[in-house]
């Protein structure tokens, strides 16, 4: 009897270790894949102010064809980035292509010195897309990351919204995300 009550102390004892010692399951999102590097979770914040009455994001994955933004210097100043950072390093012309779950990202520095192509495979899980980068054109910064946005189109453009990132920095990304609505340039 002794013995059988020291057993089920153990066993409690064991598991209240194993439980305190688990990441929280309910702050880790959901993903297609299973990452080493750390998902880092966007704060709270208000959804892109450029047209709130729409609001609604969308199920599925974003409309097929190329898509275009241009980000200025005081997109990401006004965001917190500082303003050498954001002329040096992430101010410029990004243009996704999607095309039925295979995606494509370009960057291209107004001053043309800093280009680069990520390519991506994308899936819906419930209302959010996962951008599941596989590989880098001319030393990009993507291989390997993973990002999962919520998405909607509007009358003015394709809106984004940075729900998840295992890559940084956080703020800039979600600033190439969320700045400004994207454009449609070309159907494939």
């Amino acid at each position: 009897m002794f013995t059988n009550r020291l057993f089920n102390l153990w066993t409690v004892a064991a598991l209240m270790m194993i439980t305190a010692c688990a990441p929280d399951a309910a702050s880790t999102p959901t993903s297609p894949i299973s990452m080493s590097a750390p998902i880092v979770e966007a704060a709270p914040s208000p959804e892109p102010t450029l047209n709130t009455e729409a609001g609604v994001w969308s199920e599925g994955l974003p409309p097929n064809g190329v898509w275009q933004a241009v980000l200025t210097p005081q997109d990401f100043v006004q965001n917190g980035v500082s303003r050498h950072v954001a002329e040096e390093e992430w101010a410029g012309v990004y243009t996704w292509t999607f095309q039925d779950g295979k995606a494509q990202l370009d960057f291209l520095e107004p001053i043309e010195t800093a280009t680069f192509t990520c390519l991506a495979e994308y899936v819906a899980v419930g209302g959010v897309v996962s951008f599941i980068f596989h590989s880098s054109i001319l030393a990009g910064p993507c291989a390997g990351a993973l990002d999962d946005v919520q998405w909607r189109l509007d009358d003015d453009g394709l809106y984004f919204h940075l729900v998840a990132s295992n890559r940084g920095p956080f703020v800039e990304i979600k600033t190439t995300y969320e700045a400004k609505p994207f454009q449609k340039i070309s159907d494939l």
